[in-house]
């Protein structure tokens, strides 16, 4: 997808790349703040056919009432890490631990010994 921002919190879908319908789709983000990206994107993936929406990201601030708004939205699930600790639950968004993973690249880059992360 190519997206656009004509205002600071406003997102438009330009043009979407390639064929979806009846298809799983994943949207994959940096970070979810207010959700507005990823919603629309899900949005516009469900307008064009797609069967399934689900997001991975790497940073969910969820600022505001975006887990509200992702609980309304077409998105299946949601996965984050757990870069930042969620204060609000839903039942869409699924945390992923990566200490482990980080501390195999800390180790495979000759960082030294395991701390145990």
């Amino acid at each position: 997808m190519v997206k656009r921002r004509p205002r600071r919190e406003e997102v438009e879908i330009t043009k979407l790349v390639g064929d979806v319908r009846g298809k799983r789709t994943i949207i994959v983000d940096d970070m979810i703040s207010t959700g507005g990206t990823v919603i629309r994107a899900s949005q516009r993936l469900v307008e064009s056919g797609a069967k399934e929406v689900s997001v991975v990201a790497t940073h969910g601030l969820f600022s505001g009432d975006a887990v509200e708004r992702l609980e309304k939205s077409p998105i299946r699930s949601v996965y984050v890490s757990n870069t930042i600790k969620r204060g609000r639950e839903s039942g869409k968004i699924r945390t992923v631990d990566i200490s482990g993973f980080l501390e195999g690249v800390i180790l495979s880059a000759g960082g030294g010994t395991s701390t145990g992360l």
